[in-house]
């Protein structure tokens, strides 16, 4: 027999109970397309999937697709149409999937003919079974304690062994602790509200895609007790912050956190929701996804997917995967558990060519018996990359015991994804591809890789330095005395900046040419200014610049003059704001706009000095429709109006051409106008 499952990626942390299968089974069934709107190309479909991603969604899209791509066929709901006919057959879809085109659903071997015929199914296939997970050979090995003595600003407990095999320290010695990065968590649940490793966690949203709630903790009467065992101690090795206890990674980094696995049998649930789970989060805005979860092949010829499968682009998951990965996402997962068993292989989604494989080590750096290997069916090299994956230091889901040791490349793989949220943290604009280059090119086997540790023990460090210096996220700011600052940020790079090749430049709000200052180490990575002239009523705006020999500049924010960092009057720096440097109105979004559908439409108005500013929405004809701001002082930077459709009147507007006026006056008594024209349509109802 050769049954495919998914198993959560830990040695020995609990066995799910078995429980009877259902009568009918659950099937993946995809469409051929997404209906007659979309083959026409209809405008207001793809208006309306661009309505359902978040502005953090748009952005971190628009750094690997350019405007005009930016929404494309996986991003349309499936067509209603389709779904209407499988519900007048009496058919439920559990999940439904834009991404794959397609729903999952209970059918009976009589539905399942039915469902074959209908025109408009590609394909109907089995969703994967959950499998058990592997138990030890041995028992799970203590967590190392650390053979040399380390000062480091942050005190790690027994987690230091962990984090330093990786080199996260040093990062966070020089403050990047993956701030401005959201990660999203794939697990079985995760019991973060009361646990003291998660007291500071950043949790922006939580979804329970096993019985479609809130809530991702374990629930009485639905969950086995400890079902969220797992995701909480992947959770921990990424986020947990209880000082002298556990640190992770990225600690300071915000979540999304998706329930997508059901241990309470092997019924199969878990792979649709899996693919829903990542979809959901990536038009939330996650930065990061990391999953120790996973498929692989095992005894159901029924059921199977094959190693020849396994090639980056077959099983349902890994689609989802390299999906999320085209649009922006860093996806990281556990490269599987099997290395003891006869599959062997690593398991999907990890055998995507955009999925960061994550296999498993030692304290000592040497590989675990247990985790998988590679390569891909098609030839390529996995896992990608390796972290401590025996004995890791962990938070339990207990209050009596709220923290032990666990083992499985389910706890390497959260690792691995810390690492990369701090090296987002210090260079966002990184994109998918860029980051698996760092990682390969700076892990410990970089120049021999090969199957069995691919390219070797993450060095976060020289990942984090690969594409230019890696800057604090965090400006320090002293008075020594009343009209004079000192500014300091300190900043990791390899090969070093040049001697005297330090500089912040700045200027009070308001414009004119930037002044340049020189700044000196003060130790090993702590940038410090000389005295600069501060004015309690005037708000600076900042940048930092060093020189790399062999590599050229680099600016702190990256995207100056865009952004720049703002020191106001209370000696606190913002961080990077939008300062264009003449008056500008940013092309709307969604433009086209449809008010039932979006909403409003958002604009975006620069300011590269204070002044009154008016906006007005005009038709064609010139006549004026509404007012979104009444003249009014604005400061320097930008601001930001809507419209929602709505006349002054009160009345909707109607479909057509329109023209946002916005008239800039300022403190000098000059006038500025300027224009952006945009579409309103109109639903039909």
């Amino acid at each position: 027999m050769n049954k495919l499952g998914l198993v959560f990626l830990t040695i020995g942390l609990w066995l799910a109970s078995a429980q009877a299968q259902p009568t009918a089974k659950k099937y993946w069934i995809f469409f051929r397309d997404k209906g007659p709107a979309a083959l026409a190309k209809g405008a207001e479909v793809y208006r309306k999937a661009a309505a359902q991603l978040t502005e953090r969604a748009i952005q971190r899209r628009l750094k690997v697709l350019p405007p005009e791509r930016l929404i494309d066929e996986a991003d349309l709901d499936v067509y209603p149409g389709y779904l209407s006919e499988l519900k007048r057959q009496g058919i439920h879809p559990v999940v439904v999937s834009r991404w794959l085109n397609g729903v999952s659903a209970y059918l009976t071997l009589k539905q399942m003919a039915a469902v074959r015929a209908l025109p408009f199914v590609r394909s109907v296939q089995p969703v994967r079974k959950l499998a058990p997970p592997p138990m030890p050979k041995t028992p799970p090995a203590k967590a190392p304690k650390p053979t040399k003595p380390a000062v480091h600003v942050y005190d790690y407990g027994q987690a230091l062994t962990q984090v330093s095999l990786v080199n996260v320290p040093p990062l966070h010695d020089a403050g990047i602790v993956g701030e401005g990065v959201i990660v999203g968590m794939l697990d079985t649940g995760f019991n973060w509200r009361e646990h003291p490793a998660f007291q500071e966690l950043k949790v922006l949203g939580e979804y329970d895609f096993v019985f479609n709630d809130s809530t991702t903790a374990d629930e009485k009467d639905k969950d086995l007790p400890g079902a969220h065992s797992h995701g909480t101690a992947t959770l921990s090795v990424i986020g947990g912050y209880d000082p002298g206890v556990l640190i992770g990674p990225a600690f300071r980094s915000q979540f999304y956190l998706s329930k997508t696995e059901d241990i309470r049998s092997e019924t199969p649930v878990e792979e649709d929701n899996w693919a829903a789970g990542i979809e959901w989060m990536e038009s939330q805005g996650i930065d990061v996804a990391s999953s120790s979860l996973g498929y692989f092949s095992f005894d159901d010829p029924a059921d199977n997917y094959s190693y020849s499968d396994l090639d980056g682009k077959t099983t349902v998951v890994t689609r989802a995967a390299q999906i999320a990965a085209q649009k922006g996402v860093v996806v990281v997962n556990s490269a599987g558990n099997e290395g003891f068993s006869s599959w062997r292989y690593i398991i999907a989604p990890a055998d995507g060519d955009l999925v960061i494989a994550v296999g498993a080590v030692d304290a000592a750096g040497r590989r675990v018996g247990f985790s998988s290997v590679g390569p891909t069916a098609d030839g390529r090299i996995k896992p990608d990359v390796m972290a401590m994956g025996t004995g890791v230091w962990l938070a339990r889901a207990s209050k009596i015991d709220p923290y032990g040791t666990g083992s499985g490349t389910s706890f390497s793989c959260p690792m691995v994804a810390g690492v990369v949220a701090l090296m987002l943290s210090a260079h966002p604009n990184l994109t998918p591809t860029q980051v698996i280059e760092a990682l390969h090119k700076t892990s410990s086997r970089a120049e021999f890789p090969d199957t069995l540790m691919g390219y070797g023990i993450v060095d976060a460090v020289k990942a984090a330095t690969y594409w230019g210096p890696a800057f604090s996220n965090k400006i320090e700011v002293e008075f020594p005395v009343v009209d004079r600052v000192r500014l300091a940020v300190r900043v990791l790079s390899d090969p070093p900046i040049a001697q005297n090749g330090a500089f912040v430049y700045w200027r009070f709000a308001g414009g004119g040419d930037f002044q340049k200052s020189a700044m000196h180490f003060t130790d090993s990575t702590r940038l410090e200014s000389e005295l600069l002239p501060f004015d309690p009523n005037q708000k600076m705006e900042l940048y930092f610049a060093v020189e790399v020999p062999g590599k050229g500049t680099f600016n702190h924010p990256f995207d100056v003059p865009d952004r720049l960092f703002v020191l106001g009057d209370g000696g606190d720096v913002t961080p990077p704001q939008f300062i264009p440097e003449e008056f500008t109105i940013l092309q709307n979004y969604p433009n086209p706009f449809a008010p039932g559908t979006h909403g409003s439409t958002r604009f975006i108005i620069g300011l590269p000095d204070g002044a009154e500013v008016e906006a007005v929405v005009y038709n064609l004809l010139g006549q004026k429709v509404a007012v979104l701001r009444e003249p009014a002082m604005a400061q320097r930077g930008s601001l930001v109006v809507t419209w929602d459709g709505q006349s002054d009147s009160g009345r909707p507007s109607a479909a057509g051409i329109y023209f946002l006026r916005v008239t800039f006056r300022t403190h000098g008594g000059t006038s500025v106008i300027k224009h952006k024209k945009f579409t309103l349509l109109r639903t039909p109802q």
